[in-house]
């Protein structure tokens, strides 16, 4: 006689799990920075350390000029925008995965900063960059073609918590030679200086307007500085570390893999889309290039043809040919210095800010977290939204109406509609 036999109970406490499968890493720009960083903190020798916080450094700068075929990488609305987002890096050896969480940010607001979160998991590292373009023309004379120099002011960090080191650095000039030609010569130009104090070294990177670098590693010894470490190439393709203490030699960087260094641009179409957010800030800049920052009367000039640069869109870009310069007259130049008229194609809100002095920024935050694989899923991490962030406006609001009202009585719990939980007016950050 056949013996019914009861089906497993999808219940069954002793059914195993099915192994789970985990998410395909995209592997875009985003993902390629927190790789390295990874790469980086995994290495166990300061001097390595050292050598793959200039890879991480030298990738991010040539990225700058770096074309893109990814179509979410496309022009932003000239008001700003944050992105926030995440990559799954490689698992370790450990049997552990590392995510990197991601927060860019584009906004004519200096206030406006990364968000400060709480996130699952161990801080590995972090990577950060803040940058405010500022543009300086200089006109056509008999030694040398016009030029537009945009200084990246501001600082960029590089952090290990394992380790405890932090690597803080500026960043080099992008000089763009004969703007108004179709074919505008782009390219790096100056002196990137980072340095570690827990570890007594110290590097140099020079950028060369042909393309070349030259840089060196320093150790700081009893009886000063001592050099280390050389490195050479072009950081429009290749470059080589050569150790000193043991006469070695090793592949440090390639920038000719695809996609290669965009040599040359053309301001009046889109540019290089490598890094979407930090360029609209540059084009921003050369919008805003201002007559009095021109080393000659010839910049005043070319930086007045250069307001009339259209709108950083698809629909925008290439409706009109190269700017062509012309001769102004002295009362519209004074106009134009004067900020009485501004007739740059861009909206009210936006001109307005700049005559309050502001100007597109660009920063970019990406925390390297360490989680347990096989936790990665059941962790349900929150990355910040658009929604998130219009809550954080909301709070501030919130905020300002309380100040108010209290007229500064004590301040009280304000329930926010974000997850059923109740927060402080001030904790804004």
């Amino acid at each position: 006689m056949a013996t019914a036999v009861e089906p497993p109970s999808l219940f069954n406490p002793k059914r195993k799990k099915k192994p789970r499968e985990r998410v395909v890493a995209r592997k875009d720009v985003y993902w390629s920075h927190g790789s390295l960083i990874s790469a980086a903190e995994s290495t166990q020798e300061s001097l390595d350390r050292m050598l793959a916080v200039a890879r991480v450094i030298l990738t991010f700068l040539t990225d700058i000029l770096k074309p893109s075929d990814d179509a979410e990488d496309a022009p932003l609305h000239f008001l700003g925008a944050h992105y926030l987002t995440h990559r799954e890096i490689e698992a370790e050896a450990n049997g552990a995965t590392r995510r990197a969480l991601v927060h860019e940010i584009c906004s004519l607001d200096a206030e406006e900063t990364p968000l400060k979160r709480a996130f699952p998991g161990n801080l590995c590292g972090v990577f950060r960059a803040d940058i405010r373009p500022v543009a300086c023309a200089q006109g056509k004379t008999l030694s040398r073609k016009s030029f537009v120099k945009v200084e990246l002011q501001g600082k960029g960090k590089v952090s290990f918590s394992r380790h405890m080191e932090e690597y803080e650095f500026n960043f080099p000039d992008v000089v763009f030679e004969d703007p108004l030609s179709e074919a505008c010569r782009v390219f790096l130009k100056g002196d990137v200086v980072f340095k570690c104090a827990s570890t007594g070294l110290s590097c140099v990177l020079n950028f060369f307007r042909d393309g070349g670098l030259k840089g060196s590693i320093e150790r700081l010894a009893g009886n000063g500085w001592e050099s280390v470490c050389k490195m050479s190439g072009q950081w429009t393709g290749n470059i080589d570390a050569h150790g000193l203490e043991q006469d070695s030699k090793a592949a440090l960087f390639e920038a000719g893999e695809k996609p290669g260094v965009q040599e040359s641009v053309d301001l009046s179409q889109l540019g290089p889309m490598r890094l979407p957010r930090l360029w609209t800030a540059i084009h921003d800049a050369l919008v805003y290039c201002h007559p009095k920052n021109a080393t000659n009367r010839a910049g005043e000039r070319l930086a007045q043809t250069l307001s009339a640069l259209k709108v950083l869109t698809p629909d925008s870009m290439g409706e009109v040919g190269a700017l062509e310069t012309g001769d102004s007259d002295e009362e519209e130049g004074e106009e134009e210095n004067s900020g009485e008229v501004d007739n740059r194609d861009l909206p009210p809100s936006v001109k307005a800010e700049h005559r309050k002095g502001h100007c597109m920024g660009y920063a970019l935050e990406l925390k390297l977290m360490e989680l347990d694989f096989d936790d990665v899923e059941d962790s349900k991490t929150k990355i910040p939204t658009t929604a998130s962030l219009n809550l954080v406006e909301k709070r501030r609001q919130l905020e300002e109406e309380i100040t108010a009202a209290d007229n500064g009585s004590e301040r009280r719990d304000v329930p926010i509609q974000d997850g059923g939980e109740s927060q402080k007016a001030t904790d804004m950050e």
